[in-house]
C-alpha cells in the first residue's frame, strides 16, 4: 500500500510540474481622464522542474490603449515566482465599450495567455440640440433654424459639424468644425432654402455633431415640410425688327423686363443663322425691372431678310418664354486686303521682316480707314488711307523678331472706319537655329527617399533629354546647385541639329544625412539657351514598422531527379506587413540552393512568385525536406521554414505558434492561446513514464507478495 500512494504522490508531481502559469486580475477599467494610470499586478510561476525564460507581451491593444509591460522577460528557476506589471491607459479617442486584452506568455515550453476584459468608460461627451426641429418652406422661400452644441468634457473640444439625409440639399451650415471650451456651448446657424420648381413632399435629415479626430459624436433629426406656390412669374422681350451690313460687325441691343413676383435668372439662347451671336447667355432681373441684351451681327455674304427666334428660360420656375425677329441684311462696304511680299517662314537670326499689303475699295462709296497691326510687333508706312472707289493702295509693314521665340505666329493688318472693318492675318513660321529643348519632366514632382542608418542607402536616378531643335550644333553644359549629394553625367556634350542626347541625375544622400526639405537647381546653359528647373527633395527619416514579415506558399514544379537529388519548387511570397519591403537578399540555413529573382521589392499586400532550386546530394533518402528560409529586407531578417513532401509533391509552411487573435478599431475580439505541441509531447512523456513506474512497482509489490506466501508456507 505504501508504494501504491508513492507512485500516485510521484505521478501527481510530475503533471504538476509540466505547467507554467499566470495569475491576477481578469477585469479593469478607466478612461482617458483618469487621475491615473491602470496598473495591475500578475504573478507568473514556473511549475517546471528546470529554469526557464519566460517573454511577456499584451495583446489586443491596437492603437486604443498607451500600455507597457514591465519586465518584459524573466528567467525563473524550477517552482519559482515573479511579480509581472502592467501599466495601461485608453487613449482619449477610444471608443466606450469592453475591450478584451491578452497577456501573453512565451518560453521554449510554448505559449499561454491570460485573458482581461478591460472596460474603457465614458470621458468625453457632447449633447446637440436642433430649434425649431420642423420646418416649412414654399416655392424660392428660405428659413432658419438653430443648431445647439454643449461640450461635456473636461477639456476644449474641436466639433465637427455635417448633414446626412434626403434634406441634405436643402440645408446649409454656417460653419462646419466649432472650438467649443470645456462645459461651454456655441450656436450655429442652419440654413433651408426650397427650390423654386418643387412639389410637396416631407424630407428629414440629421444634424451630426463629432469630436474632432474621434469616433465620438450625436446627432438629431430635423423634418422639412415643402409646399407648392402658385407662379406668377412672367418674362417679356422687347419686340423689334433690325437692319444690319453684311460686310461688317454689328451689335444691335434687345431688352426683356421682369414681370413676375421674384427675381429671376434666364439662361438665353438662339435659334437661326449662325452669322448671329447672342453676347450674354444669361442674365438676371429683379421683379419689376428690365436687363437689355446685345445681339451680333457678324459678317456674311449673304443677303435679304432673315428669321430668328429668342428662348429665354427661367432658371427658378423651368418656364420658358419665347419671341420671333426679322433681320434685313445689306451689302454696304466692300474693301478687300491681299498680300504682296514677305516671307511665310524666316529665321529668328533675320531680326527684321517686310511685308507688303494691297487695300482696294470694292463700292461707290469713298472710304477713310485707320490702319493698324497685330500680333507680331512692328510697324506700318502709312496709319491711316483713303481710298476712292474701286481704288486701291499699297503699305507695307516692318516687324521685329529678334525678341521673338521660335513656333508659328499670326501677323494682322487691321483697316477700320467707323461703318467698316476688314482685317487679314498671315501665318509666319518663325524657327531659332540655335534652339534647344531639355525635357525634364521627371523633376516635376517632390522626390521622397529615406534615410537611417537602420536602412539601405536609398537613391533615385533620373533620366533626362536635351534636344537640338535648331539648326547648328551646340554645347550643353549642365550643372547643380543647392543640393550637395546630387550628382550629373555628362556634365558636358556637344549636340547636332536634330539630334538629342540623354543625361543624368543621381539623387544619393547617405544614410546619416539630416531628415527635411531640401531645395536646388537644375541648370542648363547653351549659346542662345538657359534655363533652371527646380529640384525639390524630400528627406524622411527612416522608422521601423509595427510588423514585419511575409506568408509562403509553394507546389513542386519537378519530380526528384534520382541520381543529383535535387528538387524544383515554386514559392509565392505575399507581403504581410503593414509597409512596403525592399528584399535584398534569400537564402537557405540548411541545403545548397539558388533562388530566381534573390532580390525584388514587394509592395504592402503585394505577392510574387520565386523559383527555388534545392540540391540534397546523393546520399538523400528521405521522403521529406525541411527547407529553412532567410530574407534578409530593408525592414529587418524574415525566416520561414516550409516541408516539401516528395511522394506527394506537397509543400506546406510551418507556424512556430498560433498568435493571439486581434480585431483592431473596436472592441477586440477574445485571445485564445493555442494548445502547443512541445507541451502535449512533455505530457506523453511524463505519462508513459508514470505508466513503467506503476509496472515496475506493481511487479515489486507482486514478488514481495509472493515471498511473504513462501515463508508463511515454512513456518
Amino acid at each position: 500500500m505504501r508504494i501504491r500512494a508513492g507512485i500516485l504522490i510521484a505521478f501527481l508531481l510530475l503533471l504538476a510540474g509540466a505547467f507554467a502559469s499566470i495569475e491576477g486580475p481578469s477585469e479593469l477599467e478607466g478612461s482617458c481622464f483618469s487621475k491615473d494610470p491602470v496598473i495591475a499586478e500578475y504573478t507568473l510561476t514556473n511549475n517546471y522542474k528546470e529554469t526557464i525564460e519566460y517573454k511577456i507581451t499584451i495583446a489586443g491593444i491596437t492603437n486604443n490603449f498607451d500600455a507597457y509591460i514591465k519586465p518584459e522577460s524573466v528567467v525563473l528557476g524550477p517552482g519559482k515566482k515573479k511579480s509581472i506589471f502592467l501599466f495601461i491607459r485608453p487613449c482619449c479617442y477610444t471608443k466606450p465599450g469592453v475591450y478584451t486584452l491578452a497577456l501573453k506568455v512565451s518560453s521554449i515550453k510554448g505559449t499561454f495567455s491570460k485573458e482581461i476584459k478591460f472596460e474603457v468608460l465614458e470621458s468625453i461627451k457632447i449633447s446637440l440640440d436642433v430649434e425649431p426641429a420642423e420646418l416649412t418652406l414654399g416655392q424660392c422661400e428660405e428659413r432658419e433654424a438653430t443648431v445647439r452644441i454643449e461640450n461635456k468634457s473636461p477639456i476644449k473640444e474641436t466639433i465637427v459639424l455635417s448633414i446626412e439625409g434626403s434634406a441634405k440639399s436643402l440645408l446649409s451650415l454656417s460653419s462646419e468644425e466649432v472650438s467649443i471650451a470645456e462645459d461651454s456651448n456655441k450656436e450655429v446657424a442652419l440654413k433651408a432654402k426650397a427650390p423654386c420648381k418643387t412639389t410637396e413632399a416631407e424630407k428629414t435629415a440629421n444634424i451630426i455633431a463629432r469630436i474632432k479626430g474621434t469616433e465620438i459624436e450625436t446627432e438629431k433629426a430635423i423634418k422639412i415640410t415643402l409646399t407648392t406656390l402658385t407662379d406668377k412669374q412672367i418674362v417679356k422681350l422687347e419686340k423689334k425688327s433690325f437692319e444690319a451690313c453684311n460686310d461688317v460687325e454689328e451689335t444691335k441691343t434687345l431688352k426683356i423686363r421682369n414681370e413676375g413676383r421674384a427675381k429671376d435668372k434666364l439662361s438665353l439662347s438662339i435659334d437661326g443663322p449662325k452669322w448671329i451671336k447672342l453676347e450674354q447667355t444669361s442674365v438676371t432681373i429683379e421683379p419689376g425691372e428690365e436687363a437689355e441684351v446685345s445681339l451680333k451681327f457678324m459678317r456674311t455674304n449673304e443677303e435679304g431678310d432673315f428669321n430668328f427666334t429668342i428662348i429665354a428660360n427661367s432658371v427658378l420656375y423651368e418656364k420658358t418664354t419665347v419671341m420671333s425677329y426679322i433681320v434685313t441684311l445689306k451689302d454696304c462696304y466692300k474693301v478687300t486686303i491681299a498680300k504682296v511680299s514677305g516671307k511665310e517662314k524666316a529665321c529668328l537670326e533675320d531680326g527684321k521682316l517686310a511685308y507688303g499689303f494691297l487695300l482696294k475699295n470694292e463700292k461707290n462709296s469713298e472710304i477713310t480707314l485707320a490702319l493698324s497691326i497685330g500680333g507680331l510687333k512692328g510697324e506700318l508706312d502709312k496709319s491711316e488711307v483713303t481710298l476712292r472707289p474701286e481704288e486701291g493702295k499699297e503699305i507695307v509693314a516692318t516687324v521685329d523678331i529678334s525678341k521673338e521665340s521660335a513656333g508659328k505666329k499670326k501677323l494682322t493688318l487691321n483697316a477700320n472706319s467707323e461703318e467698316f472693318s476688314k482685317s487679314l492675318t498671315l501665318d509666319i513660321e518663325l524657327k531659332d537655329c540655335y534652339a534647344l529643348n531639355v525635357d525634364a519632366r521627371e523633376l516635376s514632382k517632390e522626390l521622397t527617399l529615406e534615410v537611417g542608418p537602420q536602412l539601405c542607402p536609398q537613391s533615385k536616378l533620373l533620366t533626362l533629354k536635351a534636344t537640338n531643335t535648331g539648326t547648328k550644333e551646340q554645347e550643353v553644359k549642365v550643372s547643380v546647385t543647392g543640393i550637395k549629394w546630387i550628382y550629373l553625367e555628362p556634365k558636358e556634350f556637344e549636340l547636332e541639329a536634330g539630334k538629342s542626347k540623354e543625361f543624368y541625375l543621381y539623387v544619393s544622400p547617405a544614410v546619416t544625412e539630416q531628415a527635411g526639405d531640401y531645395e536646388g537647381l537644375l541648370t542648363v546653359e547653351a549659346r542662345d539657351y538657359k534655363k533652371e528647373f527646380p529640384i525639390k527633395v524630400k528627406l524622411v527619416a527612416a522608422t521601423l514598422p509595427e510588423k514585419i514579415g511575409v506568408a509562403a506558399e509553394a507546389e513542386v514544379e519537378e519530380t526528384i531527379i534520382e541520381q543529383e537529388r535535387t528538387v524544383k519548387a515554386k514559392i509565392k511570397l505575399l507581403n504581410t506587413s503593414d509597409c512596403p519591403l525592399e528584399v535584398l537578399d534569400i537564402n537557405s540555413e540548411k541545403y545548397s540552393v539558388t533562388f530566381e529573382p534573390e532580390q525584388f521589392t514587394m509592395d504592402k499586400n503585394a505577392s510574387i512568385e520565386i523559383t527555388t532550386t534545392i540540391y540534397l546530394g546523393k546520399g538523400y533518402d528521405k521522403n521529406t525536406v525541411e527547407l529553412p528560409l532567410v530574407i534578409l529586407t530593408d525592414r529587418g531578417v524574415i525566416k520561414k521554414n516550409i516541408i516539401i513532401n516528395l511522394l506527394e509533391e506537397t509543400v506546406t509552411e510551418i507556424e512556430t505558434e498560433t498568435p493571439v487573435e486581434e480585431t483592431p478599431g473596436a472592441p477586440a475580439g477574445q485571445a485564445v492561446a493555442a494548445p502547443q505541441v512541445a507541451n502535449i509531447v512533455v505530457l506523453l512523456f511524463l505519462a508513459i513514464v508514470a505508466v513503467i513506474i506503476v509496472i515496475l512497482a506493481y511487479y515489486a509489490y507482486t514478488k514481495e507478495k509472493a515471498g511473504e506466501e513462501a515463508q508463511g508456507k515454512k513456518k
